[in-house]
């Protein structure tokens, strides 16, 4: 009895266990029967499948980015559901004591009303969660359009204002009409609610028979405001009109029988009445630019628009002393002239860029000082005293100057051409390209923005992109003589001194300037046509005796002409003497330092020339230009080995090949088995 209740007892101990682990099967088996896992698993390969075919179809049917989410979500929510349904659908009746019949009807209406409820609850979720989502999209499309809205401002007017025709008796009146045109354009320009065509791209259509549509396009304004000028003694008779160019209407127009005492009041009155016509709302400084007039005396006023007008094209001595004559004798009868003091610094900045004289950069730093202390407002004066702090090397002072500019009148090419030149005589790269390409943006007609483009790519050694920017500079202005001076760089660049020479002759034919001469001097230069490159060099110096570029590329033609060593020395002191002076006004000039050296090195000051040649390579090591000039003067001091290196730098920066084999400045390299392995390497 005792073994019977041991072995019951250890019977039903070993039982529990049993009992345990068939109750867990006894559930999976249950799983099994009704399915519930093998529906699990179709369900996530089906959802897997669901959700690739959304994420790939769903974007091309432009539905919204939420829609995908809502998808993931809803299979998410559903696997469960999925797993509950397919359990109550499995339910069969077992034992004797039940009618199969009867369980089987009570468990379908239990499927059914648990199918209704749990479809509801899928419905309700969706719909919950499809509507959650969409208040969120609304809602974050909503805060997009809000912050587009509030970023986007209202597109301002754009006008150009075309130089009114001089239809006096008196074609010398023409000086009256273009300065009338000038004080109406700045007065739309200050007043900062327009996008004003630069002056010098409206002016350029001056005398021209041309459509308006097509002017209009071709500076990129969507109105011009024209009209003529008749003046009789006293009397003026102007006539405006404002034309909506892209229908030729006319938006207004006016006539104006006047007092020359009027000319004020008339100005005003035109801008006014643009601004009404065109809906531009003023502020109260726009306001007080119209209610203040620039002079309490007419006659200072002429003087001052005579003055103006001597400034107008080539900056020849005699213009430029008529200038600053009738500017001093407006500032005599009104010291308080902001625009005549203005005009004074404008003469002398021109006087110094024609003579680099450090005592015209001291005249004109006074008088810009002057005029914006009359009036802060004058973008014109900010413009060029910046221009002086440049052409000193004070880069930061120069920055300074031009961005007040740009304060005062977002449009302001000059401004911006300013800081590019800025940047680029600091290396600043592409915030150099940048700030040129703003240019072209702000006035996609104006030629002179791709004119300086191309210049700076020019310099950077990209010629096959500067040459695209000179060829659209031509085209914008095909009688425009530095299109054409540019043009022929490129040209000389590319080994092409044939095309370069007639590019500079046909730039000499529409203005006889310094630098056509000295263009085409160095064309005939590297032809070996020294004596032809001197008489150009000659004519060239005539025009500018203060310009030491000159005279020490005097001294290099005169120093392969039969007996002209002794004259090609005393230009290369010359050259040394101007050279000397700019950089004590502006000591960073890498390009003058570079120049200079070669003109030592060929006066036998070597020493100099070396220190010169380090420092301009240290100031500007992506200057191609600089490391030509240092090859010319380790050249001309005996360095081989040095000359050799820097010509593989200016070649590598993109000097052409073809102009060292033709370059009289490395004859003595010529012979150099290193110097025919650069060229032949450079060629392949």
């Amino acid at each position: 009895m005792t073994d019977d209740n041991n072995r019951q007892g250890e019977s039903t101990a070993h039982q529990a266990p049993v009992t345990e682990k068939s109750d867990y099967r006894s559930f999976i088996e249950e799983l099994r029967r009704r399915r519930v896992i093998r529906v699990g698993l179709v369900y996530l390969i089906v959802a897997w499948l669901i959700i690739q075919v959304a994420q790939t179809t769903f974007p091309a049917l432009l539905l919204p980015s939420w829609s995908v989410t809502l998808v993931v979500t809803m299979l998410i929510l559903g696997f469960p559901l999925a797993l509950v349904l397919s359990w109550a659908y499995q339910v069969e009746a077992h034992g004797a004591d039940h009618s199969a019949t009867t369980i089987h009807y009570i468990v379908d209406r239990n499927r059914k009303i648990d199918f209704i409820v749990i479809a509801a609850l899928v419905a309700i979720i969706a719909i919950l969660t499809y509507q959650r989502f969409a208040d969120d999209e609304k809602t974050a499309a909503d805060a997009t359009d809000t912050a587009m809205l509030n970023d986007i401002e209202p597109a301002r007017p754009s006008i150009a204002v075309l130089p009114f025709v001089n239809m006096s008796d008196d074609p010398q009146n023409a000086y009256f009409s273009d300065g009338l045109t000038d004080e109406i354009l700045n007065l739309l320009v200050r007043m900062r609610v327009f996008d004003v065509a630069a002056r010098t791209s409206s002016f350029y259509f001056k005398g021209k028979d041309v459509d308006i549509k097509a002017v209009a396009e071709h500076l990129g304004v969507t109105n011009i405001l024209e009209g003529s000028v008749r003046r009789e003694g006293d009397r003026i008779r102007v006539t405006a009109q404002l034309i909506n160019a892209a229908t030729g209407f006319h938006l207004w127009s006016d006539t104006y029988n006047r007092e020359m005492q009027d000319i004020f009041n008339i100005q005003d009155d035109i801008a006014r009445q643009v601004v009404d016509v065109l809906e531009a709302v003023l502020t109260s400084d726009s306001r007080a630019i119209l209610d203040r007039a620039p002079t309490s005396s007419v006659d200072a006023y002429e003087y001052y628009l005579q003055g103006r007008n001597y400034l107008r094209g080539e900056h020849s001595e005699t213009r430029l002393q008529s200038a600053l004559s009738l500017f001093e004798r407006a500032i005599d009868l009104d010291p308080e002239f902001a625009e005549a003091h203005a005009g004074m610094c404008d003469t002398y900045l021109a006087f110094y860029r024609r003579s680099r004289s450090t005592e015209f950069f001291e005249y004109a730093e006074r008088a810009c000082h002057r005029g914006l202390t009359l009036d802060n407002d004058a973008g014109d004066v900010y413009v060029a005293l910046g221009n002086l702090y440049r052409y000193s090397g004070q880069y930061q002072k120069a920055l300074t100057q031009y961005r007040k500019t740009t304060d005062l009148n977002d449009n302001d090419i000059d401004a911006y051409l300013g800081i590019a030149e800025s940047y680029r005589e600091q290396n600043l790269l592409e915030e150099a390209e940048s700030n040129y390409q703003r240019v072209i943006d702000i006035q996609p007609g104006y030629w002179r923005g791709y004119s300086e483009m191309g210049s700076f790519l020019y310099y950077a050694g990209r010629l096959d992109e500067a040459v695209q920017f000179y060829r659209k500079a031509v085209n914008l202005a095909p009688d425009n003589a530095t299109g054409y001076l540019n043009l022929g760089a490129s040209y000389y660049l590319m080994g092409d001194l044939e095309n370069a020479a007639t590019a500079w002759t046909r730039s000499l034919e529409l203005e006889p300037s310094p630098s056509a001469y000295m263009n085409v001097g160095s064309s005939y230069f590297f032809l070996g046509r020294f004596d032809e490159a001197a008489e150009m060099y000659t004519q060239a110096s005539e025009l500018s005796p203060n310009d030491f570029e000159i005279w020490g590329s005097l001294g290099d033609a005169l120093s392969h002409v039969q007996s002209g060593h002794a004259a090609a020395s005393e230009a290369y002191a010359k050259a040394v003497e101007l050279g000397d002076a700019m950089l004590r006004i502006n000591a960073s000039d890498a390009q003058t330092m570079a120049l200079l050296s070669q003109y030592h090195a060929k006066l036998g000051n070597t020493e100099r020339a070396m220190l010169l040649v380090e420092q301009a390579e240290s100031l500007q090591p992506q200057n191609m230009y600089v490391h030509y000039f240092a090859a010319i003067t380790h050249a001309s001091a005996g360095n081989i080995d040095a000359a050799l290196a820097a010509i593989a730098e200016a070649v590598e920066l993109g000097y052409p090949v073809t102009l060292l084999e033709m370059d009289a400045g490395l004859s003595n390299l010529a012979g150099e088995p290193r110097f025919r392995d650069i060229v032949s390497q450079s060629v392949e």
